[in-house]
């Protein structure tokens, strides 16, 4: 579409394919979220791990959904032969992790290096969407944020919070609690994609 110079088209795609993102992306990292220590023992199979990892484990997933959903941002400078975007972020980023990780991982631990992760995908991903909505897609900076991170984000971090607070005692063995987890995957993505379709007309396939 951007290389037919068809803007409008090329817009109307991306927001779809990054809602849909949205939905199955953030509900996933809101499960893993909610019932960090669960997760980490269905993985490892080691309760000391479990307890030692679990605290830093949603702050980690978090980073890494806002990761996915910028990749789609990027895909978008790519398509009109963009590069300085995401040079000039990974170049500014980079130069404030290094001093940024060795502080905080000092002073902090794992703890340190958790937040400061956090805060530099938060701020990569927030300005890849910002100066992608400016310049090619032209949705509404905040109107896009609302659409593809606060509301899936509320929705699906309600959902798993309630869900794990009502059911994470319910299955003892792995794969019970595997099949726990996946149950609530399951119920918040449809929580979550329900929401889309009636909020922001969202479709499941594309024309």
């Amino acid at each position: 579409y951007f290389s037919e110079n068809d803007q409008a088209a090329a817009a109307r795609l991306y927001m779809h394919i990054a809602t849909l993102a949205a939905v199955f992306v953030i509900p996933l990292a809101a499960v893993i979220a909610a019932n960090a220590h669960t997760v980490m023992l269905v993985w490892t199979g080691d309760s000391a791990i479990a307890d030692h990892t679990a605290s830093v484990t949603p702050v980690i997933v978090i980073a890494y959904a806002l990761l996915a959903m910028a990749s789609l941002a990027y895909g978008v400078a790519l398509a009109n032969g963009n590069t300085l975007y995401n040079n000039g972020i990974g170049l500014l980023t980079l130069l404030l992790s290094v001093p940024g990780y060795w502080i905080a991982v000092q002073r902090y631990g794992m703890w340190g290096a958790a937040i400061t992760f956090l805060c530099l995908q938060s701020f990569a991903t927030i300005a890849f969407h910002f100066l992608i909505d400016r310049r090619y897609i032209r949705f509404g900076p905040w109107r896009a944020f609302a659409q593809l991170y606060a509301v899936p984000g509320l929705l699906s971090a309600g959902a798993a919070w309630t869900l794990a607070r009502a059911g994470a005692a319910l299955a003892e063995s792995r794969l019970g609690q595997l099949a726990y987890l996946t149950l609530c995957y399951l119920v918040v993505t449809a929580i979550t994609v329900a929401a889309g379709r009636v909020l922001f007309g969202l479709r499941l396939k594309l024309d």
